[in-house]
């Protein structure tokens, strides 16, 4: 974050407003386009003031689903305590069952049932007990190098598709998946510093 200039995404972030979201509100102007440059770059950035009045846009003013009583996803998730990716792919759980605009929606009523399937799913597979000896030998899955890296794994995973990082290839007797090593995560941190990418604490 540039002194007291945000990023759209930033403030995205801060605010807990969707993407999708802010491109709607966007369009019909009800939020204005950054339009502050910082002194060190060219990219555009908002203001404090500007900051805090979309601030409070998004907060007295609701969002066309939820003035319908619709939940999204992401919500019903963490009310019901599921973990968002199992209740998106697994199809024994209720799906929504309205839709609104682009995206599908659940009823207040939907979450009855929704929590009564969790509660009688069976728990997920055990892990392979290979993994935890894979590990202590030195090998690591995409998530585990991108903890060593410092960096979300969601942007770790879009480096790995756009290729600045180099697919795993090492190989662990009693599993199937390519895994990394120690060698492999230090010729991905010295990609980050060509890249000017600065890791998380």
């Amino acid at each position: 974050m540039a002194s007291g200039l945000y990023s759209q995404t930033e403030l995205q972030r801060i605010i807990g407003i969707r993407p999708y979201s802010w491109r709607v509100h966007r369009k019909n102007g009800l939020i204005p386009k950054a339009s502050t440059r910082s002194a060190f770059g060219i990219a555009l950035y908002y203001t404090e003031a500007e900051a805090r009045a979309i601030k409070r846009h998004f907060h007295k003013t609701p969002t066309v689903a939820s003035a319908l009583g619709l939940i999204s996803m992401h919500k019903a998730a963490a009310i019901v305590g599921i973990p968002y990716n199992r209740l998106s792919n697994d199809h024994n759980l209720p799906r929504p069952s309205h839709r609104h605009g682009q995206r599908n929606y659940y009823k207040a009523d939907d979450l009855k049932a929704l929590r009564k399937a969790w509660k009688e799913l069976p728990l997920e597979r055990v892990r392979n007990p290979r993994w935890a000896e894979c590990k202590r030998s030195g090998f690591m899955s995409g998530a585990d190098a991108a903890r060593a890296l410092g960096m979300p794994l969601i942007t770790f995973s879009v480096w790995l598709a756009k290729g600045k990082f180099p697919k795993p290839t090492r190989r662990a007797a009693g599993l199937r998946q390519p895994l990394y090593n120690a060698m492999d995560v230090e010729r991905m941190r010295k990609l980050l510093k060509v890249h000017g990418y600065k890791p998380r604490r």
